[in-house]
């Protein structure tokens, strides 16, 4: 009943107490820590105590853990996705290798694979696409900043002659 409720917090607890008293890598510990990660990734959970392994390391870790124990789940499948892409305000996440933005893609199209509802099937699968291209879209960002690396280092190297000339004058 918590879970479909508004008390995201509260619900986050339980599932969090329902993980712990599941014996580790089953399938109900699986769903009970993605279940527990779905609601904490909610903006409601932000100021909301977090487990020890919510980092981005820990997070990569339980993720992997839980699809393993539960790979027929759109929770564990979700969750797996969510933290390899790292796209999110949750939590402290770090740079992403293409490696695991293909791999965000493959859980995000399992994912909606094993989802009932048209919409969401949709919006995972969608999700995925997104993913793929994101290598690609990372690639230019990182060129783009290379660019304006450069171009800030040559108008500061400007200024600095400018100044010089100035002072000589």
């Amino acid at each position: 009943a918590l879970a479909n409720s508004e008390h995201r917090v509260e619900a986050a607890q339980r599932f969090l107490e329902a993980k712990e008293r599941r014996q580790v890598g089953s399938e109900g510990w699986a769903r009970a820590t993605a279940a527990a990660f779905n609601k904490l990734i909610q903006e409601e959970c932000a100021e909301a105590a977090k487990p020890e392994w919510w980092n981005d390391e820990g997070l990569k870790v339980m993720s992997a853990r839980a699809v393993r124990a539960a790979p027929d789940t759109t929770s564990a499948n979700r969750m797996r996705a969510l933290v390899l892409c790292g796209m999110t305000d949750a939590w402290e996440a770090g740079p992403r290798s293409v490696a695991e933005f293909k791999e965000a893609a493959t859980h995000f199209d399992r994912a909606a694979a094993l989802h009932t509802a048209p919409a969401m099937k949709a919006q995972l699968a969608g999700f995925a696409v997104f993913m793929r291209g994101q290598p690609e879209r990372q690639a230019q960002l990182d060129a783009n900043k290379a660019q304006l690396l450069v171009l800030e280092t040559f108008l500061q190297e400007s200024r600095a002659r400018s100044a010089a000339e100035l002072t000589e004058a």
